[in-house]
């Protein structure tokens, strides 16, 4: 353990309640200012603190109250769509709300990305997130997502860079190199990815428990994970792959020795177990012992999600210290090599400047927007002026902000409830996620252009779902900046 006088916390760590292992929390997106407060008065804080996934906006304000109430610890933020991003019920995953956008529509889906597949482009991106994130007073990126698209349907989704290991691993590096010229932390999620999960296994009882891959068949998808060295933390998720090792990779020791054989090198940085509450419940576990699973494995960092779970945490740890359960010797060494790590974090950017948010955020967006556009693909469809309407067949909540990204455009949208509203409608755009892989969603689109032929198709999960119609567009992503590109690219306009 590292010794030091209380009031005078070491930079990086929790301060002034303290854990065995730091520990990390997620604030909740209902009333986060309220949940920050409580955490403030509570008997133990994170060493890292994740704001919800919400604009950059209240982030701004997120930050502020958190380095004030939390001096000590670490912001972090996920800036990129993660279907790890922690369900304790798994009723996200299911019902696809886990794939829409995190942390706002700043960026182009990682589908775009490797679409576009700009390597330079996606460091620039990097960049100009990094120094966004800066200006925010945010330190640790909770990225780049490392997935690598799978099997026929993979849950991932457009969540993933593509198909190919090497390509995801160009652009997580990019990415990543990007953000840590600002001074921000990179954190690769989540190991050992979840890209073999099929949609169909998401849907189940036990949603997303099994990445169902056989030995051969991860290759490829531990490609992207060779980028080790150049990453600040990696992230191992509350999943399990039984081909890789027993039990949830969160709670597991093979992470780290998967890590190090795809990295061909030692990893230096931290290794955060991901997700404590959702790993236990999918390993059998309580807490505690999931904690201390965690903490035997290797873990420097044990992220438990939700805040009330910090001090039961940090109860069991410490009454594993008292009984030996967890041997003083190994706690000492991960400790001390957790907090040497997590106060190198705070202090990268000190004698950096600290970026205009302002300026940062309008590079972001017009170097998102310039690579959505290059992504999007539209085929034998166009918008005119006249009135449009839109109806979401898959359930995404992605109609909403359509309707918004064509209003943008001051065009007159609505997303009208009722047949006849649609039938009377001037123009017409059907939103498609899943498309082909969904029977349901494909016969409720082929209805829907039984009666209104002319409908375009918005649809945005992979290309090679894309339904088949007369006219379509594919937005690789129902994010805002994916969607303003689609409606750009129907009204003819290259530009943006």
């Amino acid at each position: 353990m590292i010794a030091r006088s209380a009031g005078d916390p070491v930079a990086g760590e929790p301060a002034p309640g303290t854990s065995p292992l730091p520990l990390a929390a997620r604030l909740p997106a209902g009333d986060p200012l309220g949940a920050l407060e409580r955490i403030a008065a509570g008997p133990v804080h994170p060493a890292v603190l994740e704001l919800p996934a919400v604009d950059p906006g209240p982030w701004a304000e997120l930050a502020a109250a958190a380095r004030e109430a939390l001096p000590g610890a670490l912001l972090a933020v996920r800036a990129q769509e993660d279907p790890t991003a922690g369900d304790p019920t798994g009723e996200g995953l299911a019902a696809g709300a886990a794939l829409l956008p995190s942390a706002a529509a700043l960026l182009p889906s990682a589908a775009a990305l490797g679409t576009v597949d700009d390597v330079d482009a996606t460091r620039a991106l990097g960049d100009a997130l990094g120094d966004l994130l800066a200006g925010l007073g945010i330190d640790v990126l909770l990225g780049p997502v490392l997935h690598v698209a799978g099997g026929p349907d993979p849950l991932v989704g457009t969540a993933a860079v593509g198909r190919d290991g090497d390509l995801v691993a160009r652009h997580g590096r990019a990415l990543a190199a990007g953000v840590r010229d600002a001074g921000i932390a990179a954190c690769g999620l989540a190991l050992p990815g979840l890209g073999g999960i099929p949609w169909a296994d998401a849907a189940g009882d036990r949603p997303g428990e099994w990445v169902p891959l056989t030995g051969a068949q991860w290759r490829d998808h531990l490609l992207p994970w060779a980028i080790a060295p150049w990453l600040d933390a990696v992230l191992a998720a509350p999943v399990g792959a039984p081909a890789l090792g027993e039990g949830t990779a969160a709670l597991a020791p093979w992470p780290l020795r998967l890590l190090e054989e795809s990295a061909h090198a030692p990893f230096h940085g931290l290794l955060v177990a991901g997700d404590l509450g959702v790993a236990a419940a999918r390993d059998g576990l309580d807490l505690p012992a999931a904690v201390l699973a965690a903490a035997r494995a290797g873990a420097h960092v044990l992220h438990v999600g939700d805040p009330s779970a910090l001090a039961p945490a940090a109860a069991a740890l410490r009454e594993a210290e008292r009984t030996g359960e967890l041997p003083p010797e190994l706690l000492a060494q991960r400790t001390g090599a957790a907090a040497e790590r997590l106060a190198a974090l705070r202090a990268r950017r000190r004698w950096l400047p600290t970026p205009d948010p302002a300026a940062a955020a309008a590079v972001l967006a017009a170097r998102s927007s310039a690579l959505a556009l290059r992504a999007v693909r539209a085929r034998r469809a166009a918008l005119d002026l006249r009135p449009v309407a839109v109806v979401d067949l898959c359930d995404q909540a992605g109609a909403a902000a359509l309707v918004e990204a064509l209003r943008a455009r001051h065009l007159q949208a609505e997303s009208p409830l009722y047949a006849a509203d649609l039938e009377a409608a001037p123009q017409l755009l059907a939103l498609t996620g899943r498309g082909m892989r969904d029977p349901g969603e494909t016969e409720r689109l082929r209805a829907l252009l039984g009666a209104r032929p002319d409908a375009i198709v918005v649809h945005t999960g992979p290309r090679e779902s894309l339904p088949e119609a007369e006219r379509t567009v594919s937005t690789l992503g129902a994010s805002r900046t994916m969607l303003d590109a689609a409606v750009a690219a129907l009204l003819g306009d290259r530009s943006v």
